[in-house]
């Protein structure tokens, strides 16, 4: 449920652990086997490997099948056992997700090419030693790798990629990020936590059909909710989120930027003790049940410096997905999931 938000903002765009350009799996080789096991015994066939459909299109390039089956292959370690494991619509969120990385990826590498960034290879070996302590050894750093399924060749192009787009940011996205003491006081007056209830209808990798059904089913519940039913029974039998629902559907003391925007919009807006209407993330359509919310209790000049940096963060985060957002209109981004069965 809560966002993963402790790396570098641009570091979701490497999520995928690739190079610009992904080579082809080749008939024969461990990732082809896997991905034809898949197509032949589950009927994955937007996973067959002899196929190369196209996923998302820009003017400047195109992710295809292809692109991201190793990428796949890498998150799943490949270990066939783990990819028997998920089912039809978990595949294909899988490669929605790598996809979207992949190409959310290439457009920041895109512009940053535009703009004439370098990183040499000494400051790309010399990251190598600032992130792993072991990367001197090599022998046994390679025995890591091998363990991850990952070579140094591609740590290395992920290493340069990830440097070469945080010095574009640097210099040419985040560069009206100044917080005011004004607004640091005034973050200091909001609450800093809440807690909340809540009952979570699952629709990630459903198709628009079964998210109707379960928009359907949801907004029942709701209607059982606001009628004043035991809301820990409705979480009992109803909610599908695994973070919560053995605790009543509790989450407790959270703070701002913890969670996806539009629950922690309804948690931190709704007055306590009062229920949403149905809230949609991209987990699904969520109850939330606002349980309390609490204020700072350390004195201003205790916590300035840190919610100084709490806002700084928001603000790039903010600045980042708008702008991520602008190079897909200006670049013409289009999915084309709609052919995956």
């Amino acid at each position: 449920m809560k966002k993963i938000i402790t790396i570098m903002i641009a570091g979701i765009l490497l999520a995928s652990c690739s190079s610009n350009k992904t080579e082809a799996l080749k008939k024969g080789s461990p990732e082809y086997e896997l991905f034809q096991t898949l197509s032949d015994s589950l009927g994955y066939t937007f996973f067959a490997p002899s196929k190369n459909g196209t996923l998302i299109t820009t003017d400047e390039f195109t992710v295809k099948t292809q692109d991201v089956l190793p990428l796949i292959y890498q998150a799943l370690g490949g270990q066939v056992t783990r990819a028997f494991q998920i089912d039809s619509s978990q595949a294909i969120q899988l490669l929605k997700t790598f996809s979207k990385s992949e190409a959310e990826k290439r457009l920041i590498l895109f512009e940053a090419d535009k703009k004439g960034i370098k990183v040499t290879q000494d400051s790309v070996e010399q990251n190598l030693k600032n992130i792993f302590p072991s990367y001197s050894n090599t022998e046994e750093f390679n025995k890591q790798l091998k363990a991850h399924n990952m070579t140094m060749g591609k740590l290395k192009r992920d290493v340069h990629d990830q440097m070469v787009i945080d010095v574009f940011l640097n210099k040419n996205v985040f560069t009206a990020d100044a917080v005011t003491d004004q607004e640091v006081k005034d973050y200091y007056q909001q609450d800093r936590t809440a807690s909340v209830r809540h009952i979570l209808f699952v629709t990630r990798g459903k198709s628009d059909a079964e998210k109707a059904g379960i928009k359907k089913q949801a907004l029942k519940v709701l209607a059982l909710a606001k009628s004043g039913r035991n809301f820990k029974s409705l979480v009992k039998k109803y909610s599908e989120d695994p973070g919560s629902k053995n605790n009543d559907g509790l989450y407790e003391n959270f703070k701002r930027g913890e969670m996806v925007k539009p629950f922690e919009d309804a948690a931190f807006t709704l007055p306590v003790g009062s229920i949403s209407n149905l809230v949609e993330t991209q987990f699904g359509y969520h109850i939330i049940k606002v349980v309390d919310r609490k204020k700072e209790t350390k004195s201003y000049e205790q916590v300035k410096d840190q919610l100084k940096k709490e806002l700084l963060n928001r603000k790039k985060r903010d600045i980042f997905f708008n702008y991520l957002n602008s190079l897909k209109e200006k670049h013409n981004y289009t999915e084309h999931f709609d052919k995956l069965a």
